[in-house]
């Protein structure tokens, strides 16, 4: 799996899912984050912008894999609004990464972590 480089907007794009997760759920600690390993990152425009993103998060808490959409429409006033967030705690998301495509990670992250959506009724 070709693994793109953690750079601002990335880190952003991370940063923004992790608040989001925090926001809904006051349960997750994820401490301080040390490190982020970006393992997908995805960009389609639609009506903006939709941005994909799956990684591992190294924090004082534990490793994550997380996985996170993120829509772009600055001129309705929306700027990387999380509509999906996924989390799932290590170890599993190690096995993940090392045995199976990046689509199949999604899919356990999704069926096995902590989720959240917002702007459900949103339409792209």
């Amino acid at each position: 799996m070709h693994t793109p480089e953690l750079n601002d907007q990335t880190k952003g794009l991370l940063n923004t899912g992790l608040r989001a997760m925090k926001e809904q759920r006051n349960d997750l600690n994820f401490g301080e984050v040390q490190e982020m390993e970006v393992h997908e990152y995805t960009t389609q425009v639609v009506a903006g912008k939709l941005s994909k993103i799956l990684a591992e998060i190294k924090t004082t808490k534990g490793n994550f894999l997380v996985y996170f959409e993120l829509l772009d429409q600055p001129w309705l006033g929306i700027v990387n609004e999380v509509l999906k967030g996924c989390v799932l705690p290590e170890p599993v998301e190690s096995m993940c990464l090392l045995s199976k495509t990046s689509d199949d990670c999604k899919d356990l992250i999704m069926r096995d972590g902590i989720c959240i959506k917002t702007m459900g009724n949103l339409e792209i």
